[in-house]
This record gives C-alpha cells, sequence and structure tokens, in this order.
C-alpha cells in the first residue's frame, strides 16, 4: 500500500470519527499532539523530551510536545506508516523552528517552522484537569507533569477528542481484531478466512486449544476493561467528571487488573499448563508428609 493509499484511508477514518464525536458537545475542541522531529534516529530518544507549546488561534486547539516511550508502544502500528509519508513543514517568512521556550510571537511560525518533519497524526489525550494556570490563563494537563494543555480557560474542560472514540472502539471489542501482541479472535477470523478461500473446511478439532485460549484473553480483557470504556463515552457525550469521578477509581483498577488476571486466564485455558500445574502442587504436598515407621 503506498503513502497515497494509505492517506486516504486515513483521511476516512478521521473524517468519520469527527462525524461521529464531535456532535456530542457543543465545544468542537482537540487536543491533537503533532511530534516535530529531524531524524528517524531520534524515535528512539523521544521520551526524553518533555517540551510541551500551546497553540489556541487554531480550528482546532493544538498541544505540541514530544512523546513518552508508553506512547510510541501504543502508536507502532500508525508510526511504521507514516515514516514514508511525512511531510515538511517550511516557515517562507523567517524559517523559524519551534522553540521549546517560545512565545506567542513562536507560535504562529511553529506548525510552518523550519524544515521538520511531523508524524501528521500522533495521539489525543484525555480531558484536561480543572486545574487552572493563573500565569497562562490554561488548564493543566495532569497526565503529563505539569505540561500545559492547550485548552482556552474560558471553554469548558469537556471537550471532544477523536481519536479516544478510536481507542474506546478498541476497548470496547476487546482488541478483538488485535493479534500483534496478545493474539485475539483476530487470528481466528484470519485462519477461518484463509482456509475459506482455498475451499477447504476449518477443523475446530484441531484449533480448539487455541480458540478457548484467545477467548478467553479476549473475555478477560473486555469485562475488566468495560468499566473503564463505559466512563470514557459517558465523558465523550457529555455527562460532567463529578458525576463518575467516584467510579473512576475503581474502574481504573480493574482495568490494571487485567494483568494479573493474565497468567490464571492462560493456566485455565490451557490443558497442559493445568496439569504441569497440578503436578507440582501434588509434588510439594507429598514432600511436607510425614509416613510413620512400621
Amino acid at each position: 500500500m503506498n503513502c497515497k493509499n494509505i492517506s486516504s484511508a486515513w483521511n476516512n477514518i478521521e473524517h468519520w470519527i469527527d462525524f461521529i464525536l464531535t456532535r456530542a458537545s457543543e465545544h468542537q475542541l482537540a487536543c491533537v499532539r503533532f511530534d516535530f522531529i529531524e531524524k528517524e534516529q531520534e524515535i528512539a530518544d523521544l521520551h526524553t523530551g518533555d517540551e510541551t507549546i500551546a497553540i489556541t488561534d487554531l480550528p482546532y486547539t493544538i498541544n505540541i510536545h514530544r512523546m513518552y516511550r508508553n506512547e510510541l508502544s501504543i502508536l507502532k502500528s500508525i508510526t511504521s506508516l507514516y515514516l514514508s509519508c511525512r511531510t515538511r513543514f517550511r516557515n517562507h517568512q523567517t524559517g523559524n523552528r519551534l522553540d521549546s521556550n517560545g512565545d506567542g510571537a513562536a507560535y504562529g511560525h511553529a506548525l510552518n517552522g523550519g524544515a521538520y518533519q511531523v508524524w501528521h497524526i500522533i495521539n489525543i489525550h484525555n480531558n484536561c484537569a480543572s486545574l487552572k494556570n493563573d500565569t497562562t490563563g490554561l488548564f493543566l494537563d495532569s497526565d503529563h507533569a505539569g505540561g500545559v494543555c492547550a485548552l482556552p480557560s474560558n471553554k469548558s474542560a469537556h471537550q471532544i477528542c477523536r481519536f479516544d472514540g478510536l481507542r474506546i472502539i478498541n476497548d470496547a471489542t476487546g482488541r478483538a481484531l488485535d493479534s500483534d501482541h496478545e493474539g485475539k479472535i483476530g487470528l481466528l477470523v484470519r485462519i477461518y478466512w484463509q482456509k475459506h478461500r482455498i475451499g477447504q473446511s476449518l477443523k475446530w478439532r484441531k484449533h480448539w486449544r487455541m480458540t478457548v485460549q484467545l477467548s478467553f484473553i479476549s473475555i478477560n480483557y473486555l469485562f475488566l476493561a468495560l468499566p473503564l470504556t463505559l466512563l470514557k463515552v459517558a465523558g465523550l457525550i457529555g455527562i460532567r467528571h463529578g458525576v463518575t469521578s467516584n467510579l473512576l477509581e475503581y474502574s481504573i483498577f480493574l482495568n490494571y487488573c487485567r494483568v494479573l488476571v493474565y497468567p490464571i486466564t492462560l493456566t485455565i485455558s490451557l490443558p497442559q499448563v493445568k496439569q504441569e500445574t497440578n503436578n507440582i502442587l501434588q509434588a510439594i504436598r507429598r514432600a511436607g508428609t510425614i509416613t510413620p515407621i512400621k
């Protein structure tokens, strides 16, 4: 797939998400993150940067900063597509580059400054914290240790984040179509489709262990992440944060419990591992018993 087809497909997704989510609130704002880099080698070092610049005089409020390592891993697939499709923004007036300590005069040149290469779409973060910075008049972004979120103080702290919709769709489906890291139901769908293409029937007896394991993992992910997903949807459709704040901590806790439940899920879904575990436990019990001398 060439760059033109990738850009066209991504634009279709973007317009679709924008059509749904921007209708959910009267404040059609989004905090879009762009990461400006000069070389591909700098990708591995993005987590060391902490520059943040707020731009508020654009149709979409944009928060420009360097990405952290965990965000980079999440966007690995998008990065692989856009590394070859990045464009260069040039400043035809002064050629100024992005300045980490720049003032309002430099903001107008940020998008056109220098010869920076840019990833078109990087990520959109969650709603900003309702903590106002007295010096800048902007809300502080609690996710990035005091970084300034580009949301003017005269606007509501609730804003529409289009690509949060992509993340919600991903969470709500239990990552059923994602098999890169965790191997979900998408793997079974591909196997079935490949068999169907070559005219062969899928013999489930040969794949029942894999089917059970992937189904258990998907169900585990779906139910533990469902409360947090519902709260995200509630925030996007306009429900106030104060209404759901009490449930947010519990939903985040359940969301992180997926990591602890995965080993148990794998042990239950794999008969061989379950049998080996039972043999180890029986050996420990036998070693601890003392038989009487006859």
